[in-house]
């Protein structure tokens, strides 16, 4: 049995859709890829997604080993196609297409082309086995990927980006390093106690 949403159980009152279209619900009901899904089938598509991408990405931590060793793939392979699995639950919840357009915001531009990238690369190794040490490059891009995703994530936190770029900028004032010069910087210098 598969419940549909009907054209009369989307509310299209005027003030109502203006109020309601900026929400991610009122997404999930215009999206023409989710309107045969019910709300609850929308939800479970997601939370299955979410649940075995994370349980794929974090189990293949135990592989480590495998890195270690010098045989990358099990943890490289499990842990980007656990990311993938996870990013595509979020088509559950609003559609592909509004999806694939919230990528290209002033915000999350730049995470989505490390993440896309880091993506490419890490099959183009895997498949082409490039002269060097391969192993560190597909680490490497491992962590560029997790990096990427957690930047991403951050976007959608009202202030998380502006807060991690704060403290990152007091560190790094505090470390002594430049500073990204932002307005929420925090300018430290040492200056020993007078004897």
């Amino acid at each position: 049995y598969r419940a549909r949403v009907n054209s009369s159980d989307v509310e299209t009152g005027d003030e109502e859709e203006s109020s309601s279209s900026s929400s991610w619900l009122a997404d999930i009901e215009q999206s023409s890829w989710c309107v045969d899904l019910s709300f609850r089938e929308r939800m479970l598509g997601f939370g299955t997604c979410v649940i075995a991408g994370y349980m794929l990405s974090f189990g293949s931590f135990w592989r480590i080993r495998d890195l270690i060793v010098g045989d990358p793939y099990p943890l490289v392979l499990h842990t980007t196609v656990g990311n993938l699995l996870t990013w595509a639950g979020s088509f559950f919840l609003v559609g592909p297409t509004a999806q694939w357009k919230r990528l290209w915001d002033d915000n999350r531009v730049a995470a989505t082309k490390a993440y896309l990238a880091s993506i490419t690369l890490i099959f183009a190794i895997i498949l082409i086995h490039p002269p060097g040490p391969e192993a560190l490059y597909l680490f490497l891009l491992l962590i560029v990927q997790q990096l990427a995703m957690a930047w991403y994530c951050l976007s959608y936190i009202p202030f998380g980006q502006e807060t991690v770029k704060s403290y990152v900028g007091r560190f790094l004032a505090f470390t002594g390093g430049e500073s990204a010069g932002g307005a929420n910087d925090l300018h430290l210098s040492y200056m020993p106690a007078p004897n």
